[in-house]
């Protein structure tokens, strides 16, 4: 079509669009300054424009709103792969998608709420809240099985009052059931689980282990990273020329390397101690696929902290917080979420 184009007399092209002469000649103008490249053909289809437009949009929505890459470096990433020749981007239009895109996706949020609202049919929930830090403090309250976000408001405090009134605001006119409440144990979340939404409060498996880890694995890394340095030092002595004491330099070597190896092997067990702690709370067991009971799980939660308990006394690292034992306290609680699933199995 575009050969076509290109080829057929202006005068034939005219009478067979109803085109002026002076507009076909500028359209050929046009046309031809855009076919700078090889694949430049591909974007005068309608197929090709249509997937321009679709590659815009996602760039715009992936690395612009969701990614915080700017207008200037967006620009710059059109003009790379060749498609401003055929699209008008200039940064301020750029911008101007980016708002498009920002106007529809809160049109489409309002449309969900209202058909959310007017529906009869009683949707149950599992929520998850805590709060999160961008210019201001903001509350978040949002469904964990969908994803969807009742709450998303700054605040200037986060006690039980403020949560209360914010949530009932968020969840006012849904048809709805909270099943759960799941949050970081902040007593005023596990107040307005209890006392508000009369709902169980279930502990966050992430604080927990996020805990753990800040309390205990900057130390195994740092034994194992001081490990290392020994052993090349030991090795270093060992090789110089004018050494002294060989036997000596021989036996701290070999010292080093047995502290080497149990701090690998210490490393290695915490790693794979997060994996199992991570997998633990779960429905289903990861390696046979079949559903677990409560029971089950909170054997395998106590079984996994005296794991990981076992690898800080080895490796002689103090718990001064108590941690273990906070967590502890936890555990039935984390594995609420697994008898929540035993009682609403059709739900899940």
């Amino acid at each position: 079509m575009a050969d076509v184009f290109i080829t057929s007399p202006v005068r034939i092209i005219g009478q067979k669009t109803g085109i002026s002469k002076s507009s076909i000649h500028r359209f050929r103008t046009a046309f031809k300054r855009r076919q700078k490249f090889p694949e430049s053909q591909i974007w005068e289809t309608e197929e090709g424009m249509k997937w321009l437009i679709r590659l815009v949009i996602a760039s715009i929505y992936q690395l612009g709103l969701k990614g915080g890459v700017g207008s200037p470096t967006l620009k710059g990433f059109f003009d790379l792969i060749h498609i401003t020749t055929h699209l008008g981007l200039s940064e301020s239009s750029i911008e101007r998608i980016r708002d498009k895109i920002i106007e529809e996706i809160n049109y489409f949020g309002s449309e969900q709420i209202d058909q959310c609202k007017n529906s009869d049919e009683v949707v149950e929930l599992i929520l998850g809240a805590d709060e999160t830090w961008l210019e201001n403090m903001t509350l978040v309250l949002m469904d964990l099985s969908s994803g969807f976000i009742f709450l998303e408001k700054s605040a200037k405090k986060r006690d039980f009052k403020t949560w209360c009134d914010m949530a009932s605001d968020a969840l006012s006119g849904f048809s709805c059931k909270v099943l759960c409440l799941v949050s970081d144990r902040a007593i005023a979340l596990i107040k307005l689980a209890n006392d508000h939404l009369q709902c169980p409060s279930i502990a966050d498996l992430f604080h927990i282990l996020n805990d753990i880890n800040k309390e205990f694995a900057l130390s195994i890394h740092y034994r194992l990273e001081d490990a290392k340095k020994k052993l090349v030092k030991a090795e270093l002595l060992l090789n110089h020329p004018n050494r002294r004491g060989l036997s000596e330099i021989q036996k701290t070597v070999e010292i080093q390397k047995e502290k080497l190896d149990k701090n690998i092997a210490a490393k290695s067990s915490w790693l794979q101690t997060m994996k199992d702690c991570s997998l633990c709370v779960h429905p289903f067991d990861p390696n046979e696929s079949l559903p677990q009971t409560t029971k089950e799980t909170v054997f395998k939660f106590e079984t996994i902290i005296q794991s990981f308990e076992n690898v800080i006394n080895t490796n002689e690292i103090p718990d001064r917080k108590n941690t273990f034992s906070k967590v502890r306290k936890q555990i039935n609680n984390v594995c609420q979420s697994i008898e929540l699933v035993e009682r609403n199995r059709e739900f899940f």
